[in-house]
């Protein structure tokens, strides 16, 4: 599917983790470096996310935001809600270019 400036999107797959557990919910959101391009947010639950070619990321350069909890499998509650911009803290931004077509990827994020 072609959108804008002959940019189409990518099928994407795969599964996140925080602190070394699966995501229990959560959120990633593509941020074109193109700002004309749409933004997309994919929903993650129990460690796994999925997006077809229509609702899949742009394939374009992106920067990822994170936001998500895996309180629901250890109760604890330092582990609610955390937002991140890296893959840890004090990182450089997460960044990531989606072909066309579809892939998969495992993303760790770390809050310490």
């Amino acid at each position: 599917r072609i959108l804008c400036r002959g940019v189409g999107r990518a099928a994407l797959s795969g599964t996140v983790d925080l602190d070394g557990s699966p995501v229990s919910w959560g959120s990633l959101t593509f941020y074109p470096d193109d700002e004309a391009l749409p933004v997309t947010t994919i929903r993650v639950r129990r460690g796994q996310f999925a997006a077809d070619e229509n609702g899949g990321p742009v394939a374009a350069p992106s920067r990822i935001v994170f936001e998500g909890s895996i309180w629901e499998g250890s109760r604890d509650a330092e582990d609610g809600l955390v937002h991140l911009e890296s893959l840890r803290p004090g990182g450089g931004a997460l960044r990531f270019a989606p072909d066309e077509g579809s892939g998969e990827v495992a993303w760790k994020f770390y809050t310490d």
